[in-house]
This record gives C-alpha cells, sequence and structure tokens, in this order.
C-alpha cells in the first residue's frame, strides 16, 4: 500500500501531536495538585514517634524506663531489627529536640526601644 504525500502529513503530524500530548506537563486544572508531603512539621513527626511507642510498649521502654525489652516475642522478627527500629526512634527524637530548640533559638525577638530602627549588620560588631 502507498502513501501519498498528504496522507503521509497527516499521519506524522497525527504522531507528532500524540507524542506532545504525552510529554506535556499535565496541569493543575486537570489534575488536583497533591499537598506537600516533605519537609512534615515537627508535630506530625512527633506524633509517629508517639504512634511507634505506643503501638508496642517494648519500643518506647527504652525511653521512658531506660531498659531494652527483655525478649522479643511478638512484633519484631529479631533483635537487629528490633535494635534498629529503637534506634531510629533515638535518631528522630534527638532531631526532633535539636529542631526544636533551634526553632526556638531563632524566633524574632523584639528588644528595641521603639520606634528604633533594626541594624543593618544584625547585630555583629564591626570587623577590626
Amino acid at each position: 500500500m502507498e502513501l501519498d504525500r498528504a496522507a503521509a502529513k497527516t499521519i506524522i503530524r497525527r504522531l507528532a501531536e500524540r507524542e506532545a500530548a504525552r510529554n506535556a506537563p499535565v496541569s493543575g486544572a486537570v489534575l488536583p495538585k497533591a499537598p506537600p508531603r516533605f519537609p512534615s512539621s515537627v508535630e506530625t513527626r512527633r506524633r509517629i514517634l508517639q504512634a511507634i511507642a505506643s503501638g508496642n510498649e517494648k519500643y518506647a521502654r527504652p525511653f521512658f524506663k531506660g531498659k531494652i525489652a527483655i525478649a522479643s516475642l511478638f512484633g519484631t522478627e529479631s533483635w537487629a531489627e528490633y535494635g534498629s527500629v529503637v534506634l531510629q526512634m533515638a535518631i528522630l527524637d534527638t532531631m526532633l529536640s535539636i529542631e526544636e530548640k533551634l526553632g526556638a533559638l531563632m524566633e524574632p525577638t523584639d528588644d528595641r526601644a521603639p520606634g528604633e530602627v533594626p541594624a543593618e549588620d544584625h547585630g555583629l560588631a564591626p570587623a577590626t
């Protein structure tokens, strides 16, 4: 079967349109934009940590009683997994603590007198 020039151009045009439509970014009008997931808030991460601890008391024991579980009977396959979960919880707890303390340090304080303009050098002494 032979194609004439016009039919060949039509096929090429349609293929190009199809390819362009497939590669075109999907607009927000077509699909709703998903809410941002990361980074999550401090409160969300704190709730996750609390959910793990309240889901199985043996995970909470190192944080509340300072002791690890004596036996791993339910919920984990091995001591390595148990230790890994507890270690990850400790890391998350430490990171949350650091983030909360940094957040408190970075909160703006307004110790200026009324009408005083903030310094351009952000309170730093000039270099000598």
